[in-house]
């Protein structure tokens, strides 16, 4: 008998679902279209936006340092900031801070022969040996090309033209 009450109404049968159908997707079907359960997505989106302020705020974007450290993520200052990326969770070139362009504070000097630097150099230091070794190879020559000049007139007899 049991059977026959579950066949003619579902509000008796313990088997029958209770709520909309889910399709087989878990996702109740109501009329036909999916709808999807219902969230706390007021608390996860003060949650990315709290985050995305920490981020600027720690990156020295807030105020003026837009300009400078690149756009910012947060939506702090309104929706018509100027200085807001287009899309806070992408990366671009043209609004994030990538560094300075270029150059180190260090040059790395002489390596050694698994061309690890065995000193790292200041700019200042690097200059000035460098400059210190052309004077060496330029008086290197020097004294190269007197040598030569020297062996000459020895050949020619000690006559000087």
């Amino acid at each position: 008998m049991l059977p026959v009450a579950c066949a003619s109404s579902a509000a008796v049968c313990p088997r029958a679902p209770a709520g909309p159908s889910t399709g087989g997707t878990g996702v109740p079907l109501v009329l036909g279209r999916r709808i999807a359960p219902p969230s706390m997505n007021f608390f996860s989106d003060f949650m990315a936006e709290l985050d995305a302020f920490a981020d600027d705020a720690v990156g020295r974007r807030m105020g003026n340092g837009a300009k400078f450290y690149g756009k910012r993520k947060s939506s702090f200052y309104g929706a018509d900031d100027t200085q807001k990326k287009a899309d806070p969770k992408s990366s671009s070139r043209e609004e994030d801070y990538s560094g300075p362009e270029g150059g180190s504070y260090f040059v790395l000097g002489e390596k050694d022969e698994q061309g690890r630097p065995l000193e790292f150099l200041t700019r200042q230091e690097a200059r000035a040996r460098k400059a210190q070794s052309e004077a060496a190879a330029e008086e290197e020559e020097d004294e190269e090309a007197l040598m030569e000049e020297f062996r000459r007139l020895l050949s020619d007899g000690g006559r000087v033209d």
